[in-house]
């Protein structure tokens, strides 16, 4: 079984954050900093290494870290664009605590291929309650700058109880238009802390709600123009299984929207009884909803008795590198790192051949962890999990 090479690369720039999210690992495990708070990747040697690794799609992301908190990020980001006009980023951030000369260099970095996406779960009055200790003001004047720019910038909203009513997602939804957000994404979540899940039924009777409120902002004659509002997505739960997508929050009934306008009960939206058509409106406010995107699968996908790996299965799965240098094969090795470890036999040794401080690409794919990994796919807890093998059907 050989790994294979990928286009995209998650970068943990940084163990560092201002936030204590209820469900961010960095928060839980915060007994166990000593293990995983390592500080700032060495930017310098990052950028090296990735000249010759192929990886063109970046993701500044990370488990535990925020890379907004690098000291050197615009010079990592500035690198990364140095390397070629194929050298393009995604930026997931809390947003919190930058300063306007700095977003104003990122923005004058990026292209259309390039974007910022802000996690603000809620209105600006309700969402430090998940992102606690997050700062409105300095999320806002970045985000002014961002969307001012050439790059694209896009509002991410995860769902939870305490912001699952249509007025908040409205309020949210209309300052993303204020500030000039090109894209606002609706994320479902069954991963909320104690309390604070979203109820199905009101959540999707909300959007459905959401999205008329949008369509009669933005009907189809205005969609594509300058002056078109924010595109509203829908996504899942983050860092889960691609190969779950057709499993999320969809609604199977075929009238949904056509039941929601008709019955005439907690619906707000007066616009639509005024349109001549009502029924070319539903189907339309229906073709609005787009979910994530699904994965494209190998020609031949290799199963192991319980596992079907993500890393090995999907086309441009996105490998990670975390912030003490280490090359993963996802996200998700990262928190728990050692179990992980131990599952596949990894020694101390053999950890070594990871590091991107003392190995090439090719000769990490090649090296003992990576192989060790890949020989124990049924043996790592985390793999089964994650990557379960569908039952035949």
């Amino acid at each position: 079984m050989q790994f294979p090479k990928s286009e995209k690369l998650e970068l943990e720039l940084t163990s560092k954050c201002t936030l204590f999210c209820p469900n961010c690992p960095r928060t839980y495990q915060a007994d166990q900093r000593k293990i995983w708070d390592n500080g700032h990747i060495n930017h310098e040697a990052l950028i090296e290494w990735l000249k010759s690794t192929g990886f063109t799609r970046f993701q500044l992301g990370g488990a535990y870290g925020d890379g907004i908190y690098h000291p050197h990020l615009v010079a990592t980001l500035r690198a990364i664009k140095a390397m070629g006009p194929g050298h393009h980023f995604n930026f997931d951030t809390n947003g919190s605590y930058r300063s306007e000369k700095d977003w104003q260099a990122i923005a004058d970095l990026m292209t259309r291929k390039d974007c910022i996406i802000f996690s603000i779960d809620g209105t600006p009055a309700n969402f430090t309650q998940y992102r606690v200790n997050a700062d409105w003001p300095s999320i806002e004047k970045g985000a002014r700058i961002i969307a001012n720019g050439n790059g694209r910038c896009r509002w991410k909203y995860i769902v939870f109880k305490y912001n699952q009513t249509f007025e908040d997602m409205k309020t949210a939804y209309d300052t993303a238009m204020d500030i000039g957000f090109p894209e606002f994404v609706i994320v479902h979540t069954h991963r909320a802390e104690a309390g604070q899940l979203a109820n199905k039924e009101d959540f999707d009777e909300n959007l459905t709600k959401l999205e008329e409120y949008v369509y009669n902002l933005n009907p189809p004659s205005m969609i594509g123009r300058q002056w078109a509002q924010p595109k509203l997505n829908v996504a899942v739960t983050p860092r889960t299984s691609m190969f779950k997508v057709k499993e999320i929050i969809e609604n199977k009934e075929q009238n949904v929207h056509e039941k929601h306008v008709s019955n005439g009960k907690g619906n707000d939206i007066t616009l639509l009884e005024n349109k001549p058509d009502n029924k070319e409106i539903k189907l339309n406010v229906n073709k609005q909803r787009r979910y994530q995107w699904a994965p494209t699968i190998v020609r031949d996908p290799i199963h192991t008795e319980k596992v079907s790996p993500q890393c090995i299965n999907m086309k441009n799965h996105s490998n990670f590198i975390s912030s003490d240098g280490n090359f993963l094969p996802c996200c998700y090795m990262r928190v728990n790192q050692q179990d992980h470890f131990d599952h596949a036999g990894i020694t101390k040794e053999d950890e070594k051949s990871l590091s991107i401080y003392n190995n090439t690409f090719d000769e990490i794919i090649e090296g003992v962890a990576i192989k060790k990994i890949m020989s124990n796919f049924d043996n790592i807890e985390l793999c089964t999990r994650q990557c379960k093998k569908a039952k035949a059907i």
